[in-house]
């Protein structure tokens, strides 16, 4: 008996109706605040070279990567924060960053944005000389120039990168790249 008038409490809770909140007043838009962001998922390439800590030569790769994000246009600047992920082809294996954090401040001048940032990545696997690895925090420095035409970004950037390997030899990345970007609905509800 006990038990049913517990389900009929909760019930009850449950299907009332919640009292009116009073409106509070709107704040101004923050720097950071995801109302003033546009919301951008992007596909890239790069041309990289990877080396061992302990060899001399640098070998070509290749680059895949994916981000997503939200950027920041304040005036004459721009902040970024994404998110995505990296499948890089090494000379001697693969390489695979998942949750790659990436922020960026630059400047804007019209459609032309200068930008520089950095970027760790949290979790990342590894084929190398067909050993396996496994990595966390492989930290990423990046600098670049971007255009933005309406709802689309293109952007070249020059990174380097240092695959912390906690199996095997590390490995130094320095790479050029393109990454296309456009613009998505806002993430959430439309505040605008």
């Amino acid at each position: 008996m006990i038990r049913l008038l517990m389900v009929g409490l909760a019930w009850m809770a449950w299907a009332a109706p919640l009292p009116a909140a009073e409106a509070e007043p709107l704040a101004r838009d923050g720097i950071f605040d995801v109302k003033a962001s546009r919301h951008y998922s992007g596909i890239g390439v790069a041309r990289i070279f990877s080396r061992a800590t302990d060899a001399n030569r640098y070998e070509p790769g290749l680059e895949f990567r994916f981000a997503d994000g939200l950027v920041w246009n304040p005036p004459l600047t721009q902040l970024e924060g994404s998110y995505g992920a990296s499948l890089r082809v090494l000379s001697q294996g693969y390489a695979l960053s998942m949750g790659q954090s990436t922020g960026v401040a630059g400047l804007r001048f019209g459609p032309v944005q200068l930008k520089a940032g950095v970027s760790l990545s949290l979790v990342n696997l590894d084929v190398v000389q067909e050993r396996w690895g496994f990595g966390m925090f492989w930290p990423r420095s990046m600098a670049g120039v971007g255009l933005a035409f309406g709802h689309v970004r293109v952007d070249a950037l020059a990174h380097v990168e240092y695959l912390w390997r906690w199996s095997g030899a590390d490995q130094y990345v320095r790479g050029v790249g393109v990454l296309f970007s456009l613009e998505r609905r806002p993430i959430g509800p439309d505040f605008r």
